[in-house]
């Protein structure tokens, strides 16, 4: 490392973080919840060089990030009508008489397709999530998409369904094929949302958080 690096790093460790006086009163249940594994890390970065690629394994720790926010935010799941509901019922029925009359292979398949019914999809919790905290999340993502020339792409089902795609790329084994553009800057946007969430979760107020992830990734506005 050169010197120029070293002061680099320095300035980095100095000017991005999140700051003692924003979370004093909040310490204490932090440590507990990182000491209870009740926090989510596994999405932060070894360093700040790591924290700039875009790549497979940031995408997969940042989707694992916002599924454990969602359990944690809807421990029940998405809501759904009573007309989805009843609709899943029906389905959940007519899959377990496959079940009993089917044999081998295909029968394997019905039991992994009752499992999806009524599984809430990637996609869908993105939706929700930004849905129900559009209000706190909103100022950064606009920001985001519109630096990047992509204002209409910030929204939050077009977001859903390009990191749902990406996801089933990567499930199908094509890990070496590039991100699409959008779908990049959406996994940097998501990257805001759940340092935005967790610090929701020990009740910071919105302007408290919002200052806070700016000074985090150097946002300026």
């Amino acid at each position: 490392m050169d010197e120029r690096d070293e002061i680099e790093n320095e300035k980095i460790i100095k000017e991005r973080n999140i700051t003692y006086e924003a979370i004093k009163g909040k310490l204490g249940k932090i440590l507990q919840d990182i000491e209870n594994e009740k926090l989510y890390l596994r999405h932060i970065p070894d360093s700040h060089k790591d924290s700039l690629k875009i790549d497979y394994s940031k995408f997969i720790m940042i989707t694992a990030a916002v599924e454990w926010m969602f359990k944690n935010l809807y421990p029940e799941g998405l809501r759904h009508s009573d007309k989805t509901l009843k609709a899943q019922e029906k389905v959940r029925e007519e899959l377990e008489n496959k079940v009993i009359e089917s044999t081998g292979e295909i029968k394997k398949q019905y039991k992994f397709l009752q499992k999806l019914v009524g599984s809430d999809s990637l996609s869908q919790k993105i939706v929700q999530i930004g849905e129900d905290y559009d209000a706190l999340l909103s100022e950064i993502g606009r920001y985001l998409y519109n630096i990047n020339n992509l204002k209409e792409e910030f929204d939050y089902t077009k977001i859903g369904s390009r990191i749902q795609n990406q996801r089933n790329n990567f499930a199908h084994g094509n890990l070496d094929k590039e991100f699409e553009d959008t779908a990049a800057l959406d996994v940097i946007f998501l990257e805001k949302v759940i340092y935005l969430l967790q610090l929701s979760s020990y009740g910071l107020d919105d302007d408290t958080m919002l200052k806070q992830v700016k000074r985090l990734f150097g946002m300026r506005f």
